[in-house]
């Protein structure tokens, strides 16, 4: 039987030709090595059927992953929104198959869910975004962290500030816990507003929790500063390097640019 490393190898050449078969073969040798099955080792076979549009494969895998013990997250999940990229067609067969796996399914499909209102969210169908979430709100299965983050995210891409900012409050009810990803994201969400006042308040929360902003709200909030001729740039400016940030290249021609105005 080939040892683990070979075995590792042996994955990726399944994942790049869509191999099935080979995949599976190789985690049987592994599981019969005694070697603890990892994460690591289903990731090929989901991308193996989420290229080739398999849904129901590909969910299987999850659910597999779960039943052995092995709880599946953000980072092994992703590759399922690469493959359905800006396929809207075969977003909502994956999401017809996991609705019908759902209901015949134990356990939580929180991130099947929050995968496809990102996928829904990246291509700026905001409409199938909500719907989806609804969907999963309907089958009682709870709002995560990254739940919020997607929902912050479909609103981003669909320039929908208000709803977000109402999607955002709903999830704290719920006692979902907001992040420095998800304050940033508020961040950059409330610079789509004409008054974007509000800014300031999701960054000053970060700071009183002593979180670090992102630096891509940073940039969103200069660039807003900028073009206004806002005094308070040099404050945000101050911010920003105080996070160990350093100015891209674009963001200081867009302030060279609006200082010459």
């Amino acid at each position: 039987l080939p040892d683990e490393g070979l075995c590792y190898y042996l994955l990726h050449v399944a994942s790049k030709h869509n191999d099935a078969i080979l995949a599976n073969d190789v985690i049987h040798a592994i599981s019969q090595q005694g070697i603890p099955l990892k994460e690591s080792h289903f990731v090929p076979l989901i991308e193996i059927f989420a290229s080739l549009q398999d849904f129901k494969g590909t969910f299987d895998i999850l659910h597999t992953m779960r039943r052995i013990g092995i709880q599946p997250d953000k980072h092994s999940a992703v590759p399922i929104v690469h493959k359905l990229g800006k396929n809207i067609t075969a977003i909502l067969q994956a999401r017809n198959v996991l609705v019908d796996f759902s209901d015949s399914d134990s356990f939580n499909k929180r991130l099947e869910y929050d995968l496809l209102i990102y996928a829904f969210a990246f291509n700026a169908n905001y409409e199938e975004a909500m719907r989806t979430y609804y969907i999963a709100k309907e089958k009682g299965i709870p709002p995560t962290t990254e739940t919020l983050n997607t929902l912050i995210d479909s609103c981003i891409f669909s320039k929908q500030p208000d709803v977000g900012v109402r999607l955002y409050n709903e999830l704290l009810l719920e006692k979902v816990s907001p992040t420095a990803t998800t304050l940033s994201k508020m961040v950059t969400l409330i610079t789509l507003k004409d008054d974007f006042e509000e800014a300031f308040v999701y960054l000053e929360k970060m700071k009183d929790s002593s979180m670090v902003p992102l630096r891509g709200c940073y940039y969103r909030l200069i660039n807003r500063l900028a073009h206004q001729n806002d005094p308070r740039l040099s404050m945000v400016l101050e911010d920003l390097e105080a996070c160990g940030y350093t100015l891209s290249s674009k963001i200081q021609r867009v302030i060279d640019s609006a200082s010459e105005h």
